[in-house]
This record gives structure tokens, sequence and C-alpha cells, in this order.
């Protein structure tokens, strides 16, 4: 998650807030129509978190998992 490397070539930054899923993702889909390199960002907002019931520390538990996952399927590709 710090291979971010800034180019002056164009490219697409596609913002993962609460639809955090690489299939049926729309925003990523519309990037990748594009052909041109996509930066996925994640930052975290503590209000995606007013919705839920449970404890921060727990959702950012299961956000981070998230994250995590996503940039291991990320490298595999």
């Amino acid at each position: 998650m710090n291979d971010f490397n800034i180019s002056s070539d164009p490219f697409n930054i596609v913002w993962m807030r609460r639809d955090l899923r690489l299939d049926e993702n729309i925003a990523l889909q519309a990037a990748q129509c594009q052909n041109l390199p996509i930066q996925i960002i994640f930052i975290f907002d503590t209000n995606i978190l007013e919705w839920s019931e449970k404890d921060d520390v727990i959702w950012c538990n299961i956000i981070h998992q998230i994250l995590e996952r996503i940039d291991q399927q990320l490298k595999k590709k």
C-alpha cells in the first residue's frame, strides 16, 4: 500500500470510500475504460462509521483487513 508514484503522465484516481470491492466497482470500471493507469486510494473518513453501532476500533480493524486483501489482489494482477 506504499507504492504511490506520481507521474506527469495522465492517470485516473479511484477513491474507494464505501465500496471496498474490486469486482463490480462502478468507479473502477469507468476508470478501466479510459486505458490510463489507475491509482486506487483510500482516505479514512470517520463519517463512514456514523451508521455503525459497533465500536469504531472494530470497524477500523475490519476496514484495514479489507484493504490488505485488496492490496494483495492488486499485486497478483
